[in-house]
């Protein structure tokens, strides 16, 4: 584990030390500092963090709730594995959830909707245009998020979209192994920035069948190039 929290969680962009913790530790595992598979020390974790015992367990929690670590009864936590079985589940459960999501998106959305995705799109190929540069991706990593966040910004349930928000941090830990392959390789870049178009022209469209197909074949195709070179795990 990289020993970068403290100055992260002493510049106050937070909410609470809680949510500060939670940040940090969502990064970790996100980016594979915290590999997938390994036990978690709440001291260490506190001493390097430099929070009390109280935020790291909460912080612990709800990274528990959303699937990136797993609670072991008296034994604590333990970054949550990673498995080429996982990730077909969790891209199938993606793609049903984030296809009803983009569905209703597109039947209730309005002008604002529209020029939030446009904007986002964007923002995002600007990033990626600045091409193969490994300090940009974590930015690239949020602003994909928006992205594909702003093509769901009005679907109707809640409830839904909190399960979508669940499946996409989980596979976030998956995209970003496919972010080194992007850094890698053009082919798969130049995939990726197609994608996003071809889904933002058809989501404006109100073309809701080629939209969700599009998203189907953007998720299940990042899912078949890590499989396929057994990046997984």
């Amino acid at each position: 584990m990289v020993d970068a929290g403290p100055e992260r969680l002493r510049r106050g962009a937070h909410r609470s030390l809680r949510a500060a913790a939670y940040d940090v530790l969502r990064e970790y595992l996100i980016t594979g500092r915290l590999a997938a598979g390994e036990r978690i020390n709440l001291v260490d974790v506190q001493r390097m963090l430099g929070v009390g015992l109280s935020a790291i367990r909460e912080a612990m929690c709800q990274l528990a709730a959303e699937g990136l670590v797993v609670a072991e009864e008296q034994c604590g936590f333990v970054a949550a594995p990673i498995s080429a079985q996982d990730l077909v589940d969790l891209t199938t459960a993606r793609v049903e959830v984030e296809c009803f999501a983009l569905r209703d998106a597109i039947a209730r959305g309005d002008l604002l909707w529209e020029e939030r995705i446009i904007t986002e799109f964007h923002k995002l190929a600007e990033l990626r245009a600045a091409g193969p540069n490994r300090a940009l991706r974590a930015p690239n990593r949020a602003q994909d998020m928006a992205f594909h966040d702003a093509l769901v910004a009005t679907c109707g349930s809640q409830w839904m979209l909190r399960f979508r928000r669940m499946l996409y941090n989980s596979s976030e830990r998956y995209a970003e192994r496919y972010s080194h392959i992007g850094v890698l390789d053009p082919v798969s870049k130049r995939d990726a920035d197609e994608d996003h178009r071809a889904i933002m022209e058809a989501a404006i469209a109100r073309d809701a069948d080629r939209a969700v197909a599009l998203i189907t074949q953007h998720l299940e195709e990042a899912a078949r190039i890590l499989l396929r070179i057994g990046i997984t795990g």
